[in-house]
Parts: C-alpha cells; structure tokens; sequence
C-alpha cells in the first residue's frame, strides 16, 4: 500500500481500529507467566507499566487513563506543571511502555497464570477494646456516656434588649441590629 494512503488510513480510522494500536510489550518476568506466547498485550486502566523511550524513560507508574481517540496513555507518576501552576499528565504512546504488572481481566486469565496478577490488599486494623468496656467476672459491662442537656433553652444564650440593639450575653462585643418599625421601608 502507497505511504500516503496508510497515513490517511491511521488518522481517519474508527475507535474500534484505534484501540488495537493501544498495545504495549510486555516485560520478561510477565512473559514466563504466560499460559500462550505473546509479546503484546492491551493496555488497561491500573496496569502498571515502566516509560521505555521518551524525555521520562526510567519511570514506572499506573496507568490514569487511556484515550482511544488520541492513541495516547496518561500514568499517574508522569505529570508537568501549566503556566497557571495546574499539575497535568502528560501523554505517552503505548509503543514506548513495557507492561510490569496487569489488572485481571476475564480475557487476561485466559493468558495468564493466577501469579501475574495484581492483588488489592486490603489493611487489616486490629480493633482494640475501648475504655468504655470493662470485664466483670467473665460477663462484659458496657457504660454509657451520660447523655447532655440539648434542649433548645440550653443551647440559646440570653438576648439582652439595649436601645433598639440586642445584645447576646454570651458574646457581649458582637452587637446584632433589630428591626424596628422606624427602619421599615414604606412603599
């Protein structure tokens, strides 16, 4: 095929086309935990992959998001600052990513051993036992706070009336103007 027609091809082409050029290598600890022989695989958003080739080679990060209609990747780890201070990914092409770790997919088990993937570990917190409890002769004896007083008279400081200005006892240097019939605007 003439170079211009394959030029014209890959900039007119559909998003279901695109997408199959969102591939990248994968490294060699992943390939010995192949089922099939493949050197390529999709990339999918949480894949952790390192920059190969590029200004920020040697860095490894998730990857953010991935735009099919761009055929570019956004990692986390890889961003540049705007003029106005905004922190911005900055877009890579798959082509210069080697794949360390994948996210499991029912495609991707199919290609893979349960050992390639990556597992969410969730923290484990030990719960400790409040002060509130308390072991009386092997039955446990829960105390409850006292409940406090809410009721609407205790919470509302006493307003004092101070010539068409009330004043609130509780906060004596704030003074709060009252509408007073002379104030009201007449139409």
């Amino acid at each position: 095929m003439k170079s211009d027609t394959e030029r014209k091809n890959y900039h007119n082409a559909k998003l279901h086309e695109r997408r199959k050029k969102l591939h990248a290598h994968i490294s060699k600890e992943l390939k010995g935990k192949l089922k099939k022989k493949r050197r390529s695989i999709l990339l999918r958003k949480g894949d952790k992959v390192k920059i190969v080739r590029g200004v920020e080679s040697g860095k490894t990060g998730k990857i953010a998001q991935i735009s099919t209609s761009k055929r570019k990747v956004y990692i986390e780890a890889v961003t540049t600052r705007t003029a106005k201070a905004k922190e911005v990914l900055i877009p890579i092409q798959p082509s210069n990513l080697v794949v360390l770790e994948i996210v499991s997919t029912p495609e991707r088990k199919e290609l893979f051993h349960e050992t390639a993937f990556v597992k969410e570990q969730k923290p484990v917190t030990k719960e400790t036992p409040d002060a509130s409890t308390q072991k009386q002769g092997g039955s446990e004896a829960i105390s409850k706070p006292a409940k406090a007083d809410l009721s609407k008279s205790s919470l509302v400081a006493p307003i004092q009336k101070n010539g068409g200005h009330s004043v609130s006892s509780s906060a004596p240097n704030q003074v709060v103007k009252e509408n007073t019939p002379d104030m009201v605007k007449k139409k």
